[in-house]
């Protein structure tokens, strides 16, 4: 299963696609993507546009799609045990 959280459905194209060589060497997708067969949003935020790309992503793919709304809470208690503070967002 391969997991995809807000930040890389919103930035998919230049981390995943770009970044991964594939838009240059697309015969690389099956080396790096061979042994997944599903994609997972866990989302961290209720955003529609995001589902969408995410579920298009995991088509484009050929994987089957999965959404969940994990929301940020659990990651703040990993943040507090470990004693990392998530970055402050300026709106």
């Amino acid at each position: 299963t391969f997991y995809l959280t807000d930040y890389l459905v919103k930035n998919f194209h230049r981390i995943m696609i770009k970044g991964l060589g594939l838009d240059k060497h697309p015969e690389l997708f099956e080396v790096y993507f061979e042994h997944y067969k599903k994609l997972v949003y866990l989302a961290q935020t209720e955003n529609e546009q995001w589902q969408k790309d995410a579920e298009q992503h995991a088509k484009d793919f050929g994987f089957e799609y999965e959404y969940r709304l994990v929301g940020t809470g659990s990651l703040d208690s990993v943040f507090d045990e470990i004693d990392i503070k998530p970055l402050e967002i300026e709106g």
